[in-house]
């Protein structure tokens, strides 16, 4: 029996911030079976559920991979005339990603295009993974390129000199961010330019990158180098 049915059977009062609370921990758990029962308790208990709560049970299918249930919850949050924001679509869109659904998730991205909803770098980064590792490459080059016109992407430091800094990219958006830096660098007829007086090489720092699972390994070296390679660039 939950902990939370035992409270009410002793008396001790629950609430939706408890509720929300126990979603969140399940979720963080790898739990979200139980994040989904104590869901259905908080309706058949007649105890508000809000958007946060929506929100925690959303965020527990996204760590589980559980894309199908989480859209499930966005529609009946819609359905219940619950606003849907930012980060239930950040979760959906996260949750498709890790499935490879990426259409499904362009859709989302659209849909909160639609209805003016505000993304966020969260968002971004999971469609460009998703399109650059599903044979979407001008798509996820498109979508890096709004984001850094937005401020959401970034990959240029000043390092004494002209420097393109990807510690905080993934595999595949330092690929993408490696050619659309590389991009702005050439001019209409394809000869490169500087973009500041007195530069006279470009220095990439990749760093371990963001998912790396193993100490000191980057996971962001072979993509630059692929990328190099295929683009002829490797003497730059």
């Amino acid at each position: 029996m939950h902990s939370f049915m035992l409270q009410r059977i002793e008396g001790i009062e629950v609430n939706t911030k408890s509720y929300t609370a126990a979603i969140m921990a399940c979720g963080n758990g790898g739990n979200w079976q139980m994040a989904l029962s104590l869901l259905e308790e908080m309706d058949q208990y007649g105890v508000l559920i809000s958007d946060f709560t929506y929100n925690a049970c959303i965020s527990a299918c996204e760590k589980s991979g559980k894309w199908e249930i989480a859209l499930e919850l966005l529609e009946e949050m819609i359905s219940l005339g619950i606003e849907p924001g930012t980060i239930t679509y950040s979760a959906c869109i996260s949750a498709c990603a890790r499935d490879f659904r990426v259409d499904v998730a362009l859709d989302l991205f659209q849909s909160m295009k639609n209805k003016m909803i505000p993304t966020n770098t969260i968002v971004y980064s999971a469609l460009i993974d998703i399109c650059a590792q599903c044979e979407r490459r001008s798509v996820a080059i498109e979508l890096y390129e709004e984001a850094y016109a937005m401020g959401e992407k970034d990959h240029w430091v000043s390092q004494g000199g002209l420097c393109i800094d990807l510690h905080h990219h993934s595999r595949f958006s330092a690929g993408v961010a490696v050619e659309v830096a590389l991009k702005e660098l050439q001019g209409p007829s394809g000869l490169w330019v500087k973009r500041d007086p007195g530069i006279e090489s470009v220095k990439i720092v990749v760093g371990k990158g963001l998912q790396s699972e193993v100490k000191f390994k980057s996971v962001v070296r072979p993509e630059v180098e692929r990328v190099l390679r295929e683009g002829t660039l490797l003497t730059l």
